[in-house]
């Protein structure tokens, strides 16, 4: 016995249709079946036997069939007491777990609110003083009139749509793992128990760290339980691995949350020291994840006056000397040949050791004397003692000064010196105000202007000469 197939043309197949509208739709209306897309649209149905009609195998069953001969062909093969049965399994037919996913998705992000407030808050009314346009505004003299109480039943069916609207959002994100990108509705996305059912289904790790000032202002890190599930999945260096979480986004991440607030938002909150020092341990965890270029690095770094109260652009809340010292630990932590110096107005040896802190780092670096800022020194220095580099690795907060030498000559000098052309030179300036050491005709030098996480790799790929 064949089944009964539907074509649909290529105009409606190809319709802008989202899948949870059409294709529910035509389940319910011919029974679960396999459903693919192509030129044309086929829909298959799995009928029972029973409700199936019996069709001969000389008889065409699409609609473009003669219409005398489909209907010779149903009268002949359909018993009248099999329709029922037929039309009560169709709509009997559960949906596909794909389909129940879009469905559901769709819900989600479109369909599921909360109700508006019954009482909407009150705002000190302005009014605009007589001087005119360019007057500036005073505020009314009248007192605030109190709103309205709601009536209780009114009150109540509002409470009552509120927490079937919660329950809702709650069990599809405990049903499919949805993240917080899937809802909608931005009301939701302020209840801390939405918040809790999507720590619990296994929140991605990068939502996470982005989200943990918003989930301490909702009072999440005081639960215990949710509290060491946080600290647990930020301390697993294989979850950090798998989420390929670089240290710049973890820095980042641990400044921002130990000062409690962003520097563009109003959101202010209390960080918890739990958090604070599992942030601290991902940030060293993370370096297994640097994957090492194998190429000679002399790395300068700028110890100068301004790399202590300068702020990076793009990482604010990061100073100069944080970014410089976690820049040079990502290097001396996963390659295996690096010399360190560190310079202003003159070169002062600064060896660092795999196993310090980046609080170390930085404490030494603030205890050297300071003076101007001349980029060539770490160049000169490579030319003078005749050390065969690959890259070199520049370090400053961007407030230049040139000596008797440019950089960019210097190397120019190094290259013909020693023999390597292709010598690289690496400058990142991290106020990102307007510079260029580098010379932009030479494709083995590169400046950088600002930090964020995708930095590093990119500074990588240029010594592995894949830019």
């Amino acid at each position: 016995m064949s089944r009964p197939a539907l074509w649909l043309r290529r105009p409606f197949a190809t319709s802008r249709h989202h899948p949870a509208e059409f294709l529910p739709a035509m389940q319910a209306a011919l029974g679960s079946g396999k459903v693919w897309t192509g030129p044309e649209l086929q829909v298959w149905t799995d009928a029972p036997a029973a409700a199936t009609p019996a069709v001969d195998a000389a008889t065409p069953t699409s609609v473009d069939a003669t219409p005398a001969a489909a209907a010779a062909t149903a009268a002949a093969g359909t018993p009248a007491d099999t329709a029922p049965t037929a039309s009560a399994s169709a709509a009997a037919a559960p949906l596909s777990p794909v389909m129940q996913y879009l469905v559901d998705s769709h819900r989600l992000r479109k369909e599921i609110r909360m109700p508006p407030p019954l009482v909407k808050p009150t705002h000190k009314r302005r009014r605009r003083g007589r001087g005119g346009g360019g007057a500036a505004d005073s505020e009314s003299e009248a007192p605030p009139t109190a709103a309205p109480l709601p009536d209780p039943a009114v009150a109540a069916a509002h409470a009552a749509a509120k927490a079937a609207a919660i329950e809702t959002a709650v069990s599809l994100v405990r049903r499919h793992c949805f993240g917080h990108e899937h809802v909608g509705d931005t009301t939701l996305l302020r209840v801390p128990e939405l918040w809790a059912t999507f720590l619990k289904v296994g929140m991605p790790l990068t939502a996470l760290i982005r989200n943990l000032g918003r989930m301490t202002m909702m009072g999440l890190t005081d639960r215990p339980d949710l509290l060491a599930r946080v600290t647990t999945r930020l301390t697993d260096a294989r979850a950090l691995a798998a989420a390929r979480i670089h240290p710049m986004t973890l820095l980042d991440a641990l400044c921002t949350y130990r000062t409690g607030g962003g520097a563009r938002g109003v959101a202010r909150w209390t960080a918890s020291r739990a958090l604070v020092e599992a942030l601290d341990a991902a940030f060293y965890l993370a370096f297994k994840n640097v994957r090492p270029t194998g190429r000679r690095y002399l790395a300068g770094l700028d110890v100068s006056g301004s790399m202590g109260w300068t702020r990076c652009a793009g990482m604010t809340s990061v100073d100069c000397r944080q970014a410089a010292a976690a820049m040079l630990m990502s290097v001396v932590k996963v390659e295996p040949w690096l010399k360190t110096v560190a310079f202003s107005n003159k070169l002062e040896p600064f060896e660092l050791k795999p196993e310090e802190t980046l609080d170390q780092v930085v404490e030494r670096t603030a205890a050297i004397p300071m003076g101007g800022t001349d980029c060539a020194l770490p160049i000169l220095h490579a030319l003078e003692n005749r050390i065969p580099v690959d890259v070199f690795l520049i370090l400053t907060d961007n407030e230049t000064w040139f000596g008797s030498v440019h950089p960019a000559e210097a190397l120019r000098r190094y290259r013909a010196a020693l023999q390597l052309p292709d010598a690289k030179l690496v400058v990142m300036g991290f106020t990102a105000t307007q510079f260029s050491i580098a010379d932009p005709g030479d494709p083995g030098m590169l400046d950088v202007a600002g930090l964020d996480s995708a930095v590093p790799q990119l500074v990588a790929d240029f010594a592995r000469g894949q830019l």
